[in-house]
């Protein structure tokens, strides 16, 4: 190989390896209908990517006597200590546990949070799941009960439209990976 030729596939190749791919943004809305149309097994559901948008932010006041915290960040609140956990909206997740009408996604490792539909609905969107209380929506999340906090209104912009809450997504790519695994039968009929 010429030396020429050597410098011009030396830095095609090196050229080649810095480029950066514009950021993925082909999400699909995960609904009850769309899980029983697409007859998503457990199995299914553990090779999806989903994914959380917008942002979802849960706080809890800690008491006097905790003393650490596994997860998220500590913050000072009108006097008070409160144990804080960030979720950006297209935090990527996994799937850990589920049933016929809720998820459990992982967003760090041992941790978990359910999203699904409301008990006796069946369709809409996954939203996280929890219950209602005296100071709002509360979702249990490492073991304790987080209040939900509302995002900001510019952060609430979801593939172009706006969700007042976090719901949970999934990616194309994904998608396609668990659809074409699956084989579909013809039958067979009588000569």
């Amino acid at each position: 190989m010429s030396r020429p030729l050597f410098v011009a596939v030396a830095a095609s190749l090196l050229l080649a390896g810095c480029a950066t791919t514009a950021p993925k943004n082909d999400y699909v809305r995960f609904t009850q209908e769309f899980r029983d149309n697409e007859g998503f097994t457990s199995e299914h559901l553990n090779k999806l990517q989903f994914y959380v948008c917008p942002e979802l932010v849960i706080e809890r006041e800690l008491t006097t006597t905790e003393t650490g915290i596994s997860s998220g960040r500590l913050i000072r609140k009108q006097g008070r200590t409160v144990n804080q956990v960030v979720i950006p909206k297209w935090t990527p997740g996994l799937v850990v546990r589920s049933n016929e009408n809720y998820v459990a996604v992982s967003f760090e490792e041992g941790t978990a949070l359910a999203f699904g539909v409301e008990k006796g609905k069946y369709t809409g969107d996954y939203a996280p799941l929890g219950k209602n209380a005296e100071k709002g929506f509360e979702v249990l999340y490492d073991g304790n009960w987080y209040y939900m906090i509302d995002p900001e209104k510019q952060d609430q912009d979801c593939q172009g439209q706006q969700y007042p809450e976090a719901r949970l997504w999934i990616d194309t790519d994904s998608l396609n990976n668990v659809i074409t695994e699956r084989k579909v039968l013809k039958g067979r009929t009588l000569e």
